[in-house]
């Protein structure tokens, strides 16, 4: 469907009726990434929604929009009206979780909870500095940068990363798993919109405004997340002092893929708190 100008791919199950929970996918992820929890949570009574963030999985490739994290809020609020959703929990994965952030401080009306997994966000998260907006922002750099990019980020090189995101990941990082994600780079122009999402990422930081999130909040974390530790997890918690935190044992930066059950198992009644 077609969100603000931008083309993307929407996957959503569920009843229409259902409590609306919108999934908001990491860095490097998209709608695939919650392939087992979509249909965990229509089972049980949700609207489940998940989309490709703007530059993400299938959306349009383009620089020309704003990638930043504010922005990829307002491109979420743009969905919700699309599929007439008044308010949803919003569960943010790593930079999901900046996104959906920025969401519960930008329109709070629009949320009616968080759930924060592995997320790469908190009063400390930081964005890219705008030095780099501004070289990027050069043609000649841009080509560089654009050759870079496809020089290094080979599908070899994207598959060793994922892989070190799970603990176990000759479990689940299965041959079909990495060829899911790997999708959007057979896309035209994959490349533009990295450094898309790369040059407007100065500005994603919260700093102070992190803390005054007033929404209810659930943090879920791997216990053994080597992307972004346990210890950012608890300092998120610390900075919210009315969420509540749950750790994922024999997990890393993808709970919801490695332990399902169990991530499911910790969202379900959280949820059921907040209809």
């Amino acid at each position: 469907m077609t969100v603000d100008g931008t083309r993307t791919w929407v996957q959503e199950a569920g009843p229409p009726d259902g409590p609306a929970v919108i999934l908001l996918h990491g860095f490097g992820g998209s709608t695939f990434s919650w392939r087992d929890t979509v249909p965990a949570l229509a089972g049980a009574g949700y609207r489940a929604v998940a989309l490709d963030l703007r530059g993400f999985g299938l959306s349009d490739k383009d620089d020309r929009t704003d990638h930043g994290h504010a922005a990829q809020a307002r491109f979420v609020v743009e969905l919700m009206e699309a599929l007439t959703i008044e308010d949803a929990v919003i569960v943010g994965h790593s930079m999901g979780g900046n996104v959906a952030a920025h969401l519960a401080l930008d329109a709070p009306d629009r949320v009616r909870a968080l759930v924060l997994v592995d997320a790469a966000t908190g009063p400390a998260a930081g964005g890219g500095g705008p030095l780099v907006g501004l070289l990027l922002a050069v043609p000649p750099v841009h080509r560089w940068a654009r050759h870079a990019v496809r020089t290094f980020a080979t599908p070899e090189r994207v598959s060793a990363v994922l892989r070190s995101a799970y603990l176990e990941p000759d479990r689940v990082a299965t041959p079909d798993v990495i060829a899911g994600y790997l999708v959007p780079q057979r896309l035209a122009d994959w490349d533009i919109a990295l450094l898309a999402i790369i040059r407007d990422g100065g500005a994603n930081g919260l700093g102070d405004r992190f803390a005054t999130i007033g929404v209810p909040t659930l943090v879920v974390w791997g216990e053994q997340d080597s992307w972004v530790p346990l210890a950012t997890g608890m300092a998120i918690h610390e900075a919210l002092p009315t969420s509540d935190l749950v750790v994922i044992p024999k997990s890393g930066h993808l709970p919801f893929e490695e332990q399902p059950d169990t991530f499911m198992a910790a969202v379900l009644p959280f949820l059921e708190a907040h209809p």
